[in-house]
């Protein structure tokens, strides 16, 4: 695989994160259709990069790709930060009941990553 190739297909990966995920009944177009519209392209530069239609991508858009990537990536760390937040709240109340049986709660209650 040469280096154009290779971030092409970079850049597709980014690009297919940026969709999200479906929804039940939510077509392939609209997951493309959002991930253009989250990283500033047009919605045909949008498909041929979902498809892999193209042999080269032009620096500013794998720029843009990028940025949105690390961005989709620093906000899913937020959330999964508020998530532990609260399950440690939740277990330092005593209202542990709800995580009784999960593989994580010894790993919350001292502190350790899995």
């Amino acid at each position: 695989m040469n280096t154009a190739q290779a971030t092409a297909q970079q850049a597709q990966g980014w690009f297919r994160a940026l969709a999200g995920p479906r929804a039940w009944g939510d077509s392939v177009e609209r997951g493309i259709e959002r991930a253009a519209r989250r990283a500033g392209l047009s919605p045909s530069q949008g498909k041929r990069l979902w498809y892999g239609d193209l042999a080269s991508v032009p620096a500013h858009v794998f720029i843009s790709l990028q940025e949105r990537y690390v961005e989709l990536c620093e906000a899913e760390a937020r959330k999964t930060a508020l998530a532990k937040q609260s399950a440690r709240q939740a277990l330092d109340r005593g209202t542990h009941a709800d995580f009784e049986g999960l593989d994580s709660t010894a790993a919350l209650r001292d502190g350790r990553e899995d």
